[in-house]
C-alpha cells in the first residue's frame, strides 16, 4: 500500500513542468493526492479520515470556459512549455549480432544470455 502512494507521489511530482522547484508545488500535490478517490474503496483518504470531502481551493479546480482559448496564446504556452522539457539522450541499441553461414553442420552451439 505504501509503495503504491509512493509511486503515485512520484509520478505527481514528476509531471509538473519544472521538477527542480518540488518543494513549491508539494502542498498541491499532497491535497491531490489525498483528495483523489480510491478505485476499489470508492472514498478518498480524506473522506476516510474526515468523514466527509474536503472543501479544494479556487486556484486548484480550474474554471469551466465556455470559449476556447485564442490559438496564438495557445501556441506562445505551448512553445514555452516545450522549451522546458528536459532532453532526451539516444537509446541505448542492441549490439548486431551475426549468425554464420555454417551452422546447420554444427553439433553443439553455446548460448549466451
Amino acid at each position: 500500500m505504501v509503495e503504491r502512494f509512493h509511486r503515485q507521489f512520484k509520478a505527481a511530482l514528476r509531471a509538473s513542468p519544472n521538477p527542480q522547484f518540488w518543494v513549491e508545488i508539494l502542498p498541491v500535490v499532497l491535497l491531490g493526492c489525498r483528495t483523489a478517490v480510491k478505485a476499489d474503496l470508492g472514498y478518498s483518504s480524506a473522506e476516510l479520515l474526515y468523514g466527509t470531502t474536503l472543501t479544494l481551493p479556487g486556484a486548484v479546480v480550474v474554471p469551466d470556459s465556455s470559449q476556447p482559448p485564442h490559438p496564438e496564446s495557445y501556441v506562445t504556452r505551448l512553445r514555452e512549455y516545450s522549451s522546458n522539457l528536459p532532453s532526451m539522450g539516444p537509446r541505448q541499441q542492441s549490439p548486431p549480432f551475426r549468425v554464420p553461414a555454417d551452422i546447420e553442420s554444427w553439433s553443439h552451439v553455446f548460448i549466451r544470455d
